[in-house]
């Protein structure tokens, strides 16, 4: 399966704000504000876990939600997703694909590359 981006010591907020610089004037980070902002794009895409969690021990299917909220907290007009379902059960698939397909409505573009032809005219 393709690899996800995450570090395991690093809480679910952290993770998605991976290489966001979010940093108050005094050049902190404002932990609480980012979460507030955060919190309804979460919601969106299903994350269930807290913000303050760790992610060591997530599914990989959860992994696959903070890297999509990641992308929606840039504002990414185009998420590509390389084999999403290759390591995901059939119920955490077809909740990516209603993901997917609540992205494309709202006007975001997604890459879906996969091999099974069955996902693809699904979508």
């Amino acid at each position: 399966h393709q690899e996800l981006a995450f570090v395991p010591g690093m809480t679910v907020l952290q993770n998605i704000m991976l290489g966001v610089p979010k940093k108050t004037r005094f050049g902190l980070t404002d932990w609480r504000a980012i979460a507030r902002e955060v919190a309804p794009i979460a919601r969106r895409v299903g994350i269930s876990a807290p913000l303050n969690a760790g992610v060591k021990g997530l599914s990989t299917a959860e992994i696959w939600l903070i890297n999509i909220c990641r992308a929606l907290v840039r504002k990414a007009r185009l998420i590509v997703m390389d084999e999403p379902t290759a390591s995901l059960a059939a119920s955490e698939a077809e909740r990516l694909f209603a993901i997917v397909r609540d992205l494309s409505a709202s006007g975001v573009a997604v890459l879906y590359i996969s091999h099974r032809l069955d996902e693809i005219l699904s979508l």
